[in-house]
């Protein structure tokens, strides 16, 4: 009995440790760029080179497994890494080769970017059906506002009360959850779902050969000032990527 309760402690106080944001740890060589939302604004993300230690690597097994136990619910998609946090997997990609890290601080990502809010609830309310769909993505919010964690819906029976979520625990593992147990965010205050916007029909202006705007016709995503390169015979945004040919599209100087 004495072992199942140090063990118990000992995995919570590697989930704490596993949880705390990092910003660019020294140990896995984060490197700082400007990442850019959908309405433009930029901050400061992180591109990992680095890996998890050996030690690192077995205490994140350790959180996974207390929770498994704990949680019937709660399973192991992928193994550990620390090229990325829930964040950019909710929010930036969800491939293995994703290696950007997405602070805990940026308050104002989310709002800021291709998704409109359906609802923010207290902490562990019943919810009615229709309040969340697959795909929906789902903040976790301390008491005074800040981010907790971000999770992307992987089943749901339309309430958050019946809802498996995938997401990335830290440096740690890309797991199956429930809403409200059987993973480390339960000190969270309330949940906010935000619902991705599907498609986008966007249209270029191109105002000369240094910078053009990029709109779409739902109205949210409208970007401006992208400066454009030559590359080849066309000029290439080096943005969003749009380009136009040169011989198409002559240089203004202004």
């Amino acid at each position: 009995m004495k072992k199942q309760i140090a063990a118990a402690i000992i995995a919570l106080l590697l989930v704490f440790i596993l949880t705390v944001p990092v910003s660019a740890n020294p140990n896995h060589n984060g490197t700082p760029f400007d990442y850019y939302t959908a309405h433009d604004t930029k901050f400061t993300a992180y591109s990992i080179g680095g890996e998890l230690s050996y030690n690192e690597y077995v205490s994140c097994l350790l959180v996974k497994t207390y929770f498994e136990n704990i949680s019937a619910t709660t399973v192991m998609v992928a193994d550990p890494t620390a090229k990325y946090n829930c964040h950019s997997f909710a929010w930036h990609s969800q491939s293995s080769n994703n290696n950007t890290w997405i602070n805990m601080d940026v308050t104002n990502f989310f709002e800021d970017t291709v998704a409109s809010v359906t609802s923010e609830l207290p902490w562990n309310t019943n919810t009615p059906s229709g309040t969340v769909s697959v795909g929906d993505i789902i903040v976790y919010k301390f008491s005074d506002g800040t981010l907790n964690h971000s999770a992307i819906v992987y089943y749901t029976d339309g309430t958050l009360n019946n809802t498996l979520l995938i997401s990335k625990w830290g440096d740690g593992c890309v797991m199956i959850h429930s809403v409200y147990s059987g993973h480390p965010y339960c000190d969270s205050a309330s949940v906010k779902v935000f619902r991705p916007i599907s498609s986008h029909v966007l249209s270029y202006t191109d105002l000369n050969n240094k910078k053009h705007r990029l709109d779409c016709s739902c109205g949210y995503y409208t970007i401006t000032g992208h400066i454009s390169v030559v590359s080849g015979n066309a000029y290439v945004c080096t943005r969003c990527g749009h380009s136009v040919d040169i011989m198409i599209h002559e240089p203004e100087e202004y």
